[in-house]
């Protein structure tokens, strides 16, 4: 068992590693991504560029409070946890999908999903982001 100075510490350790330590590696990290994507290309962004050319349909699986506070214009709002219903309607429509959210965890989620049921469907990130390439 840790007295209160060592739990203090331990704390005080704990903050400084998620604090200061981590923001370091997380640049090399996105540096080192950029490095990589100078030989290879960022193939995703060449998909979304592709997707979007061919008119994909874009859907936001935001919530409904998020999207209203900013969005793409063209995009359809299908929260992530109502997306198993809407599958077979996605389906019917009969058009490539990019998936957007706030930060591209949820909307990579969703691509998944619909890439096994088998919708051709690409995770375009962040909405802002989708919305720059526009």
């Amino acid at each position: 068992m840790l007295n209160q100075r060592q739990s203090r510490t331990l704390c005080n350790h704990c903050y400084y590693l998620t604090q200061i330590d981590t923001v370091p590696l997380l640049y090399k990290i996105k540096q080192a991504m950029s490095i990589f994507s100078l030989f290879g290309g960022n193939k995703t962004n060449e998909k979304v560029s592709d997707y979007l050319t061919k008119g994909a349909l874009i859907i936001d699986v935001r919530t409904p409070d998020e999207y209203r506070a900013g969005h793409i214009t063209q995009s359809v709002n299908i929260p992530l946890n109502l997306l198993p219903n809407k599958v077979n309607e996605l389906k019917r429509e009969n058009k490539a999908i990019i998936t957007c959210c706030r930060s591209g965890a949820r909307s990579g989620m969703a691509a998944d999903m619909l890439n096994k049921a088998g919708v051709e469907t690409v995770n375009g990130g962040p909405w802002n982001s989708l919305e720059s390439m526009m």
